[in-house]
């Protein structure tokens, strides 16, 4: 199973082309179900979490055109991807491979799966933050939204990544990409509560520790 991550083009700067994506192989570590906590990690400063959705692959492809690709989606799930902000900084500067600051432990929590196959439709998410220093309550009542995406616009996202990556490698059953589906990042800090929805229901809660 292969794991993969789109992320902006040119994150975290404002050069980001339209619609452009940046794509790297994450680790088996990165990715971890719904309800895992995540421990701020000490190798960096400053992080920050890209509301995401995950897509799983339902079928085997290779080269697959884009008016097909939809048959390719086989479940999706909210997601969060973490990013070592000031690492990646650092690392762009330098020129050098920027994963480190993106594929660690935990750092692709994945919500509750809504399967896609045989016609259904993606769902519409969203995501919210609680235990902000707007917002210190901490409970879902009185949570912020923090980015919300249509199930018509995950599924166009998703199909012309599939039509993309499928140029260069070989799609699996069971594999997964995660598709950053805001520019701007979630700032984290311990205490911090982060939860996603699918359709209105309940798929994704991640305690920031």
């Amino acid at each position: 199973m292969k794991v993969m991550a789109a992320y902006p083009q040119g994150y975290p700067g404002s050069e980001a082309s339209v619609g452009g994506y940046e794509v790297c192989m994450m680790g088996d570590v990165s990715s971890v179900p719904h309800h895992h906590p995540f421990f701020i990690p000490d190798f960096a400063s400053e992080f920050e979490a890209l509301p995401a959705v995950c897509v799983r692959i339902g079928r085997v492809g290779k080269s697959i055109p884009l008016r097909f690709a939809r048959r390719y989606v086989g479940a999706v799930a909210p997601a969060l991807l973490m990013v070592a902000v000031d690492l990646l900084d650092d690392l762009r500067r330098k020129g050098a491979p920027w994963t480190q600051a993106v594929v660690f432990d935990a750092s692709a929590p994945c919500g509750e799966w809504k399967p896609c196959a045989e016609g259904a439709g993606a769902p519409d998410i969203l995501f919210s933050v609680s235990g902000t220093d707007a917002n210190p309550a901490g409970d879902e009542a009185s949570s912020d939204e923090a980015a919300r995406i249509s199930g018509d616009e995950i599924t166009d996202r998703a199909c012309r990544l599939i039509a993309s990556l499928s140029r260069t490698i070989t799609l699996k059953t069971g594999d997964l990409f995660y598709m950053a589906i805001a520019a701007k990042g979630i700032p984290l800090r311990r205490g911090m509560r982060i939860s996603a929805f699918s359709d209105s229901s309940p798929s994704l809660l991640t305690r920031i520790r």
